[in-house]
C-alpha cells in the first residue's frame, strides 16, 4: 500500500469517526445542518489535499477538533462580515432607488416624446434628419443620395430641428438641443 493511499485511508477513517461529532458541534455553534455538512465535507477535502504526514500528528483528536473549530470560526467571521456589509447600506437607499426609478421613467417618457415628435415631421425633414443623424452622412453625401440641392438639405434640416424643438418644448420644458443630437440616433435605430 502506497503512502498516498495510506493517507487517504486515514482521512477517510477520520471522516467516518468524526463526522457526527463535527455535525453536532456545528449545529451547537448555531448553524443549520446543511451548512455544517458542507463545512465538514470541505474540511476533510482540504485535509486530503494537504497530504500531511500523519506520523507528525501526536493527538489526532485535538488536531482535528481544533482545525474544525477554526473552520467554524472562519465561517462565522465571513458570514458576519457579509451581514455587516448588508446593514451598511445607506438609510436613504430605498429613497434613492425610488428616485432613480422615477428618473428612468421620466427618461422613457422623454424618449417617447422625441420619437412621437420625429414621426410628426414632414417626410422630407424626416428623411434628411435620418440621413444626417442616424447614418452620419455629411451634407454633400445627402445631396448625392437624395438629388436635392445643398441649400434644400440645409433648409430641411433647419426646419426639422426647429419643429422638433418647438414640439418638445411643449412636452418637456427643460428640453435642450444637445439632448436631441444624442437621442436621435438611438430613437431612429428603433424605428
Amino acid at each position: 500500500m502506497s503512502a498516498v493511499n495510506g493517507y487517504r485511508d486515514q482521512v477517510t477513517s477520520w471522516y467516518s469517526g468524526y463526522y457526527e461529532k463535527f455535525l453536532a458541534m456545528g449545529i451547537k455553534f448555531g448553524l443549520d445542518a446543511e451548512t455544517v455538512k458542507d463545512i465538514v465535507n470541505q474540511f476533510f477535502l482540504d485535509l486530503l489535499e494537504k497530504d500531511i504526514d500523519t506520523a507528525t500528528i501526536v493527538s489526532p483528536v485535538s488536531y482535528l477538533t481544533t482545525g474544525f473549530k477554526r473552520r467554524l470560526i472562519d465561517h462565522y467571521r465571513a458570514s458576519r462580515h457579509t451581514r455587516e456589509r448588508l446593514t451598511e447600506l445607506p438609510e436613504d437607499y430605498t429613497t434613492n432607488t425610488v428616485s432613480q426609478l422615477e428618473v428612468l421613467q421620466q427618461n422613457e417618457m422623454f424618449v417617447s416624446s422625441v420619437r412621437n415628435a420625429y414621426l410628426q415631421l414632414p417626410d422630407r425633414c424626416r428623411k434628411v434628419i435620418y440621413l444626417k443623424f442616424y447614418q452620419g452622412k455629411t451634407t454633400e453625401q445627402i445631396v448625392e443620395q437624395t438629388g436635392l440641392c445643398k441649400r434644400t438639405v440645409y433648409n430641411n434640416l433647419f426646419e426639422g430641428i426647429k419643429l422638433l424643438r418647438m414640439q418638445l418644448q411643449h412636452v418637456v420644458p427643460e428640453f435642450q438641443l444637445a439632448y436631441l443630437s444624442v437621442l436621435l440616433p438611438l430613437i431612429l435605430a428603433q424605428l
